[in-house]
């Protein structure tokens, strides 16, 4: 059987030996797979969106793209800084966060930190992102930037940089004496880079309670407990922005990144996200293809110490479409004139599309998965030999 048989084959009865999941992190252009026959329900809400994060895929959205408020939505461009600065080494979960004064009086939700005090990094976090703690994110962003204000200059300097491209913060917490707005499109994009980049802290986004002490809080999403499969992600409210969630939920191969902005009510926004999530379980399927390098294709390779160089995919591959559709998904593998040798690993030698009806849903670069350095004399004669005998 062929390579591009093999992946048709996947794509027919799509065999799960392994997930590994992937955002498509530069889609600035939210691709739209082909949509469901299945209605789009009412959704009462000034906007809403739901994306497949594999791919970015808006599967269905009502102004997805203007510009509202968005209260402690804020949090999880603010974990993600700070989980970023966790990762380049310059904080640790174990850092002592100095409180200070401006952190003790923020209002709202807080963990009640006592001023001048000195609190793990690591409890900080937690308290922001399950109990949605104004105190812990103020204290959060002096510590990374050494005051708010530079704080906020990093979280709009990411926005943009994450093509966040309707997103402006005036503060670190989502506080209503700031100016902070975002999309449903941004929010979604946001979300799924951050599970995407920091797996290991996104398990806290579902964490049902914490207990910090002697006081135990309790996560303010309420789907954790209501709907099956939600793991995350945040709720925000305030009378500006009204009431706000973004959600995610994973059955199987699928995941779904849900947001809800200015629903009317704590019920109301809690119902409409159940009902948007159960709309895209119902009308959508996503469905494992190819692993990360997997061999695709073979590509001979002239002058090298080897004949020819595996090709596959440097990230997992997964797509979803309407349910019922995967027999109208087709499969094409091209590469170009054989090249000499040396070659790279992870050089492109190729790219695969898949076609859904006769139109092109998406195209994946085919890259060398191992490197190739140039060959002796006798190289060529070997390749010969082995030329012949094939």
């Amino acid at each position: 059987m062929s390579y591009l048989n093999r992946i048709t084959g996947l794509i027919m009865v799509c065999a799960a030996v392994g997930m590994v999941p992937v955002t498509l992190a530069d889609n600035t252009s939210w691709p739209v797979p082909p949509l469901s026959k299945t209605p789009v329900p009412v959704i009462p809400a000034k906007s809403w969106l739901l994306m497949e994060h594999h791919n970015g895929w808006v599967l269905a959205q009502h102004q997805g793209t203007r510009s509202l408020p968005i209260a402690s939505l804020t949090k999880v461009m603010t974990a993600y800084l700070v989980f970023d600065r966790l990762r380049a080494g310059e904080v640790m979960l174990g850092d002592k966060v100095m409180i200070s004064k401006k952190a003790w009086g923020m209002p709202g939700a807080r963990m009640f930190l006592p001023a001048h005090s000195s609190i793990r990094l690591e409890s900080l976090l937690k308290g922001m992102i399950i109990e949605s703690a104004n105190d812990a994110a103020m204290a959060l962003a002096e510590h990374v930037a050494g005051s708010e204000q530079a704080f906020v200059k990093r979280m709009n300097r990411v926005a943009r940089e994450l093509g966040l491209m309707h997103t402006f913060f005036d503060n670190s917490t989502g506080l209503p004496t700031g100016k902070n707005r975002s999309s449903a499109h941004d929010l979604g994009r946001l979300a799924s880079i951050l599970i995407r980049e920091f797996p290991q802290f996104y398990t806290w986004f579902g964490e049902k309670e914490f207990a910090f002490r002697k006081i135990r809080f309790y996560n303010r999403n309420n789907l954790l407990w209501q709907t099956p499969g939600v793991d995350g992600m945040k709720t925000g409210q305030s009378r500006a922005a009204g009431y706000c969630l973004i959600a995610t939920t994973q059955r199987q191969d699928m995941r779904l990144v849900a947001i809800l902005l200015g629903a009317p009510s704590k019920k109301s926004r809690n119902e409409s996200m159940k009902t948007l999530l159960g709309f895209g379980f119902k009308a959508y399927e996503t469905r494992f293809l190819l692993d990360a390098t997997t061999v695709v294709t073979r590509m001979k390779i002239l002058k090298g110490s080897s004949y020819q160089v595996d090709l596959g995919l440097m990230q997992a591959l997964h797509v979803t479409l309407p349910r019922g559709a995967f027999n109208m998904l087709s499969a094409n593998v091209y590469t170009g004139a054989h090249p000499s040798a040396p070659i790279e690993a992870g050089r492109q030698l190729g790219h695969l599309t898949l076609n859904y009806e006769g139109q092109q849903l998406g195209e994946y670069p085919l890259m060398a998965l191992y490197p190739v350095s140039r060959g002796k004399w006798y190289h060529g004669l070997l390749h010969q030999v082995q030329q012949w005998w094939e």
